[in-house]
């Protein structure tokens, strides 16, 4: 597998193969960027992490042209089922919280600014 596609001096400029490769890598093994960093002797862990956040946006919005994006947009990634699993889990582990957040600002919002927020059902709302 091609490592760069271009060397100038001291900069490399990795390919797109190798990128998603380390990526995948990443994913599959549950890596660390520092320790894939060190797996595939790349100098900066960040490179690393933008790679992976331009992987992750270009499943987001598969109608981005990527220059990672090796399959089908419609594909979503492979995950093992103890993997999706931990994935669904921790996404309703932050939808929890960001609830209980949102509704803590709503509860000290109303007596500060003395506003009702929340919709008082059965109450009809007036004309404008």
């Amino acid at each position: 597998m091609e490592r760069y596609v271009k060397k100038h001096g001291k900069i490399k400029v990795w390919s797109p193969t190798f990128k998603l490769h380390v990526v995948k890598t990443i994913v599959e093994q549950d890596l660390s960027y520092t320790e894939a960093a060190v797996q595939f002797s790349i100098r900066h862990s960040c490179t690393i992490g933008k790679w992976v956040r331009q992987y992750r946006d270009e499943i987001a919005c598969p109608k981005t042209i990527g220059t990672m994006q090796q399959h089908s947009p419609t594909v979503p990634p492979d995950y093992s089922g103890a993997e999706q699993i931990r994935q669904l889990q921790q996404s309703l582990e932050e939808a929890s919280l960001k609830i209980t957040a949102l509704n803590t600002m709503i509860d000290l919002a109303e007596p500060t600014y003395r506003i009702s927020i929340r919709k008082n059902f059965g109450t009809k709302q007036p004309d404008c």
